[in-house]
């Protein structure tokens, strides 16, 4: 039984990826989910604190595996999953009719996170993804008539939530639309921005038509770099030892999609300059949750390991287990020769021969 916030988190990350599972694992996985004293409770708060419940409905029916789960359990995550999809068709509906608007004055915006996905699914289940807010970048020329557009249409910046930043305005709602609309005027914070910048953004898309409708997307590798970027660097994940789940999951799902398409060990000079240690942690931390999560060249050491699986733990709100990791990883970063029992040795021979 998996019994442990870290193993929860884990078996979560099966279920995610059980379609791509190998036989062995995938009996581990179906003998935990028919344990008698399985934890259902604990299981469903951790996947929708990560706002993953309607995905988990998606993945497990895709393998036959939904019987496995108790009946309320399954007709929650059901009417979880029934929700999500209607949310989100509303929401692109309201997407499509913000780039019908921008379209009319010659903006095609760059989709970002949420609206990429709702406009350019990496995969099926992202038709479900919990997404709270739609993320345009916006040409630096265009972003005034975006704006005056936008308001002649009814959309008006937020006088409760004044959360602009230095990369996009403050958010605009309008009645009876589902979410609150960002316009950016860069990709990223200042803070990650070398990362990808605004110019290399836009060298970095790709136009796509949808039905008369234009609008950019990143290239894959670029898509990967953002996903990346926004998740432990500009949302301060990394920094702060923790992990968001469904972000990690997307990391996941286009690892897996793009993986014959993208040049892994060209994305891994890329880090070699750009966070490296963190581009190598999260996708350690992808591994260690759903298995085999890609095709980089990276193989992170011990330590490299034991920092992934204390910010897992960290992340699951098990202290405990988290400190024993990073006591661990501090002890393999000590220099050899502190850690080998011939260098004591050594020096108290040489000490009691003075």
């Amino acid at each position: 039984m998996f019994s442990t916030n870290l193993s929860t988190i884990k078996l979560i990350g099966y279920c995610l990826a059980a379609n791509r599972l190998d036989n062995s694992t995938m009996a581990k996985l179906s003998k935990s989910l028919t344990s008698k004293n399985f934890d259902w409770k604990n299981f469903c708060h951790v996947a929708a604190t990560n706002w993953l419940l309607s995905y988990l409905h998606y993945e497990l029916q895709r393998k036959n595996l939904i019987n496995l789960v108790p009946q309320q359990v399954q007709a929650e995550l059901l009417a979880v999953r029934h929700l999500a999809g209607l949310r989100n068709r509303r929401i692109k509906q309201q997407l499509e009719q913000v780039l019908g608007l921008l379209n009319q004055e010659n903006i095609q915006p760059l989709l970002l996170k949420g609206a990429s996905y709702l406009m350019e699914p990496v995969s099926q289940v992202q038709q479900f993804r919990m997404i709270s807010d739609i993320d345009l970048l916006i040409d630096e020329s265009s972003i005034i008539p975006a704006v005056k557009l936008l308001k002649l249409h009814g959309y008006s910046f937020s006088n409760f939530l004044p959360d602009g930043t230095n990369y996009h305005l403050d958010p605009m709602f309008k009645n009876d639309m589902p979410a609150r609309l960002e316009l950016h005027v860069k990709p990223l914070a200042a803070g990650c921005s070398q990362m990808i910048s605004v110019d290399s953004a836009w060298d970095n898309a790709e136009l796509m038509k949808n039905d008369s409708l234009g609008y950019f997307i990143f290239i894959p590798e670029y898509r990967l770099i953002h996903q990346f970027a926004h998740a432990q660097m500009h949302s301060g994940d990394h920094a702060n030892e923790r992990i968001d789940l469904r972000q990690l999951y997307d990391f996941h799902i286009m690892c897996h999609i793009y993986s014959e398409s993208i040049d892994w060990s060209s994305l891994d000079r890329f880090y070699s300059t750009h966070g490296r240690q963190i581009w190598i942690d999260y996708i350690l931390m992808a591994r260690l949750v759903f298995s085999n999560c890609n095709r980089s060249s990276i193989s992170g050491g011990i330590a490299q390991q034991a920092h992934a699986k204390k910010i897992l733990l960290k992340s699951s709100g098990d202290r405990k287990r988290a400190y024993l990791y990073h006591c661990l990883e501090r002890l393999t970063r000590l220099p050899k020769r502190l850690t080998s029992p011939e260098w004591y040795t050594i020096k108290f021979r040489t000490l009691f021969n003075r």
